[in-house]
C-alpha cells in the first residue's frame, strides 16, 4: 500500500483550494503540501453547473482573488470567465504541480499519539500529514433538493435539476416552466429566454428581492486604471466594494423599512406597465434576510418587457401532463419543467462526504462549536473554508488561507505539537444558523445537522469582512485556542503525541 507523507493536505480544488495552494506556496515554503480534487477539474461550482447563463452572484472585485486582479471591467461575468481567470490564476502561480485530480477522500482519521491526520483515497493511496484544510463548500454535490411533487409521473416532458442540467437538452422552441424564484431561477429565466426558449415562466411560491447592477463597465475601476495601471485600479475598487456591500448589509438590518421599500421601488421602476408588483415582487422577508439575486443590466426586467417570460406566484398542486397545477386551478403548460428549488446542505459539514474521526470517534457536526469561523473544538490541526453570505466568497477564502498559514508557522517555530480549540463552558446559541440570521429554506433544512454555534464571538460564524481582517489579521490568538507541545521520544524524535482539547 502506497503511503504518501505531507506537512499540509488540502481537500477541494475550487476557489478556496486555489487560495490555499496560493498562500500555502508563498507563505509556508517549508511545509510540503498537496491539493486533493475528486473531481477531474478545479473550480468547484463553476466547473460542476452546466445550467444557462451561470454567472457570478456578486461583484467580481471581491470575488476575484486578492492576489491577483480581475481586470475584466464586468461586474458580474459568466462562469466561462470565471473558469478562465481561475485557471490562469493556478498557471501563472505555478500551483498546478500541487493539485491531484481524481482524488476521491474516503476518511480521514487523526491520531493523538501521532499526532498525525491519515487520509484513504478511493485510489489506494494513504496520505499522512500533520494539518489537514477542507474547502469542501456547504452543499451536496451528489444530491441537489427537489421536493416530492404530487403527479410528477403523469408529466409527459421532461424535469431537470440546474444541478444536474443535460448537456444535449435542446429548449429551442419550448414552454419552460421554471420552479423557483432565487438567483439560479433569477439567471436561468432570461438566459432560456434569450436562447430560443417559445416561453418561459418563472413559478414561484413566494418572492425574492432582484436587485439590478449596471454591467457595462465600472468608471471608478476605468478611471484609476488609466492612472496607475491595472493592480492599483484593482486593489482600489476591491476595497471600495467591501466597504460599501458592508455599509449596504449594515444598513439593510439596521433600517429593514427603509431597505424594503427602496429595493421594491426599484424593481416596481423596471416592471411593464400594470404589472403586479406587490404580489410578484413584493417577499414576506427583509433585504439580505436571505442572499438578495443581482440582476446584470436589468436582463430578467427586459425578459419581462419582451413577452417570452411571466411570473406566476402560486402554490403548486400537483403534475398533470401538459404541464403544473396550480392550488388557485390554472394550468402552466410546459413541455419541460425544472426544478431550481435549492440545495441539500452537507449532512455532516463540513466534512462533505468524508468519514472524520478522533482517536477513533466519529464526526458529528451538532457535537462541535465553530472557532473563528474557520475551526472547530476538539478536531485538531484541522481548518476549513465557509465563505460569506452578504459578500464573495473569495474574500473569506483568502483571509482563512493566510490565517491557516500564520497558524502553521507558528506551530513551526514555537516548535509546537498544533493546535485545538477549547469549548469547555461555551453556551450554544439556539437562534443563529452558520449563515447568521439567513432564513434559506436549504438552511432550515440542515439546522439540525449543524455545527454549534456560541453566543459571542470568538464562537460565531461572522459575516462581517471589515471585522474580520482584524479577527484574521490582527488579533491575537485567543486562550480558546490551545496549543499542545510536540513531545519527542528518548531517542530525541519526535513522538507525535498530542493531548486533545475538549468540546
Amino acid at each position: 500500500m502506497e503511503v504518501q507523507e505531507y506537512d499540509v493536505v488540502v481537500v477541494g480544488c475550487g476557489i478556496s483550494g486555489i487560495s490555499a495552494a496560493y498562500h500555502l506556496s508563498k507563505n509556508c515554503p517549508w511545509a510540503k503540501f498537496i491539493v486533493l480534487e475528486r473531481r477531474s477539474d478545479l473550480g468547484g461550482t463553476w466547473s460542476l453547473f452546466k445550467y444557462p447563463g451561470i454567472r457570478s452572484d456578486s461583484d467580481m472585485f471581491t470575488f476575484g482573488f486578492g492576489w491577483r486582479p480581475w481586470t475584466n471591467n464586468k461586474i458580474i461575468s459568466p462562469k466561462e470567465q470565471i473558469l478562465e481567470y481561475l485557471n490562469g490564476a493556478v498557471d501563472d502561480e505555478n500551483l498546478r504541480q500541487y493539485i491531484k485530480f481524481d482524488h476521491n477522500v474516503l476518511s480521514a482519521s487523526f491520531s493523538s499519539q501521532e499526532q498525525t491526520w491519515t487520509l484513504q483515497v478511493e485510489n489506494g493511496v494513504t496520505i499522512r500529514s500533520s494539518y489537514v484544510m477542507f474547502n469542501t463548500g456547504y452543499y451536496q454535490y451528489e444530491n441537489p433538493y427537489t421536493p416530492e411533487f404530487p403527479g410528477k409521473e403523469n408529466f409527459s416532458g421532461l424535469v431537470v435539476h440546474p444541478q444536474l442540467w443535460p448537456s444535449d437538452l435542446d429548449y429551442s422552441n419550448k414552454k419552460v416552466v421554471v420552479i423557483g424564484s432565487g438567483a439560479t431561477a433569477a439567471t436561468l429565466v432570461p438566459a432560456m429566454a434569450e436562447a430560443g426558449a417559445a416561453k418561459v415562466t418563472m413559478l414561484q411560491r413566494s418572492p425574492s428581492y432582484f436587485v439590478s447592477r449596471d454591467n457595462d463597465g465600472d468608471w471608478f475601476y476605468s478611471f484609476w486604471s488609466t492612472l496607475f495601471g491595472d493592480s492599483v485600479a484593482h486593489r482600489m475598487n476591491r476595497l471600495r466594494y467591501i466597504i460599501y456591500g458592508q455599509l449596504m448589509f449594515e444598513s439593510a438590518q439596521a433600517l429593514p423599512s427603509l431597505a424594503r421599500a427602496a429595493v421594491i421601488k426599484q424593481m416596481r421602476d423596471q416592471c411593464p406597465q400594470d404589472f403586479d408588483v406587490d404580489t410578484h415582487f413584493s417577499p414576506k422577508y427583509g433585504v439580505w434576510d436571505q442572499r438578495v439575486c443581482l440582476i446584470p443590466d436589468g436582463d430578467f426586467f427586459l425578459a419581462l418587457h419582451d413577452g417570452k417570460v411571466d411570473i406566476v406566484t402560486d402554490n403548486i398542486d400537483e403534475f398533470v401532463e401538459t404541464g403544473i397545477r396550480t392550488e388557485s386551478g390554472n394550468i402552466i403548460e410546459a413541455d419541460i419543467i425544472v426544478s431550481a428549488t435549492g440545495l441539500n446542505l452537507q449532512e455532516n459539514l463540513p466534512m462533505s462526504t468524508i468519514k472524520v474521526d478522533v482517536d477513533g470517534k466519529p464526526y458529528n457536526a451538532p457535537d462541535h462549536f465553530i472557532y473563528r469561523g474557520c475551526m472547530l473544538s476538539g478536531v485538531p490541526n484541522f481548518v476549513f473554508t465557509l465563505g460569506y453570505s452578504n459578500a464573495g466568497w473569495t474574500l473569506k477564502s483568502d483571509l482563512i488561507s493566510k490565517y491557516m498559514c500564520d497558524l502553521i508557522n507558528h506551530c513551526k517555530l514555537k516548535k509546537l505539537g498544533g493546535f485545538c480549540p477549547n469549548a469547555a463552558g461555551v453556551k450554544e446559541n439556539m437562534d443563529r444558523n452558520i449563515f447568521g440570521d439567513f432564513s434559506s429554506g436549504y438552511l432550515l433544512r440542515a439546522k439540525e445537522r449543524m455545527p454549534k454555534q456560541g453566543m459571542s464571538q470568538p464562537w460565531l460564524q461572522s459575516h462581517n469582512v471589515l471585522m474580520d481582517y482584524w479577527r484574521y489579521k490582527v488579533m491575537p490568538y485567543g486562550k480558546e485556542l490551545e496549543f499542545q507541545p510536540k513531545l519527542v521520544n528518548k531517542d530525541g524524535g519526535s513522538k507525535r503525541s498530542v493531548a486533545v482539547s475538549r468540546l
